[in-house]
């Protein structure tokens, strides 16, 4: 399994554990995640979350990126369009 693939893997349980929607800051979805498969800071967050856009989406994640207030925000949607390999 490629880190990509892992940080898909465990945004997608977040989704699960949540309803299949999770709304908030690269700061709250990095303290969200297990320290096993997220990078050390926000930022790194994020750039991985673009970087995994296609893992994401086989795992039937959709990842959308607004501001709220001037604050970035993710939305991590869980969508029926998983790919199974």
């Amino acid at each position: 399994m490629t880190t990509d693939d892992a940080l898909a893997a465990a945004v997608a349980a977040l989704a699960a554990r949540t309803g299949g929607r999770w709304t908030g800051t690269a700061t709250d979805l990095l303290a969200a995640l297990a320290e096993d498969v997220r990078p050390p800071t926000a930022s790194g967050l994020a750039m991985r979350l673009r970087r995994s856009d296609d893992a994401l989406t086989a795992a039937g994640i959709e990842v959308r990126r607004h501001r709220r207030d001037g604050v970035r925000v993710l939305d991590v949607v869980a969508t029926d369009r998983a790919v199974t390999r």
